[in-house]
């Protein structure tokens, strides 16, 4: 299982900057305690896991997470995902294909 590096590391920092951006780019009202995802496999607690895209295919999908999906690579929903988040996040994806072997 994966998570966002804000929530590995516990850095309060990363999680008010990365509520403030996906507020901009989604239009949301995100706050900083919001920001724990602990990725797709995930309890369904923390980051309305219940509105998140990425949450939503994973599961009705029945992957261990979305990186396991035979289209992530070219998933509009993920593509979407990566390209709205800060550049400290997209380490995510490379360690999604890594794991992979990609």
């Amino acid at each position: 299982m994966w998570c966002l590096p804000s929530t590995k590391n516990n850095d309060q920092s990363l999680r008010e900057k990365q509520a403030a951006e996906w507020n901009k780019v989604h239009n949301a009202n995100y706050t900083p305690e919001m920001i724990n995802c602990v990725g797709c496999k995930g309890n369904g607690e923390k980051l309305r896991c219940s509105e998140c895209e990425v949450y939503i295919c994973a599961s009705g999908k029945g992957v261990e997470n979305c990186g396991t999906c035979e289209e992530f690579e070219t998933c509009k929903i993920i593509t979407e995902f990566f390209n709205a988040i800060p550049s400290e996040y997209k380490e995510v994806k490379a360690q999604f294909l890594k794991n992979l072997g990609r």
